[in-house]
């Protein structure tokens, strides 16, 4: 049976091995988790190194995705090349606390191999992704993504 991921949209940058991708809307855990896998299956396909993510639709993470981030997507993300995760996410500091505590414990865990930064907007993001390419396109999203 073939599934559509109409719930996120990404475009990749060959060139500049960027990964561009936000959520099209909000999600719960088991599209979250199956969202998140395909980026990550796309940041070992592609070889990318530098990865945009914009999470402004995402709600408040359950204990269990927090979890399961640190401890199977960060480690999946370690096993890449990937060098720089910049997260737009929401202006709100009950949201950013959780995203704090991830990265921290993230980095006690696997290293600071991949740099992680929260954005409150895609321009801060590409300003510190793309120090150099102040007027740098995104590469166009596409979705619905079909899974097999």
């Amino acid at each position: 049976m073939n599934k559509m991921l109409d719930y996120i949209k990404y475009g990749v940058d060959a060139s500049k091995k960027l990964l561009y991708s936000k959520w099209a809307m909000p999600v719960e855990s088991d599209l979250y988790r199956e969202g998140l896998q395909h980026l990550a299956q796309v940041i070992h396909d592609q070889d990318i190194r530098l990865w945009i993510h914009e999470s402004m639709h995402l709600n408040n993470l359950s204990i269990e995705d927090q979890k399961w981030t640190t401890e199977v997507l960060a480690l999946v993300l370690t096993q890449s090349r990937l060098k720089h995760i910049a997260i737009i996410r929401p202006q709100n500091t009950i949201s950013n606390a959780p995203g704090n505590s991830l990265r921290e414990k993230a980095y006690r865990i696997y290293g600071r191999n991949v740099g992680i930064e929260f954005f409150d907007s895609t321009e801060e993001a590409k300003a510190w992704i793309l120090p150099n390419l102040l007027h740098y396109r995104l590469p166009e999203q596409s979705t619905p993504v079909k899974l097999d």
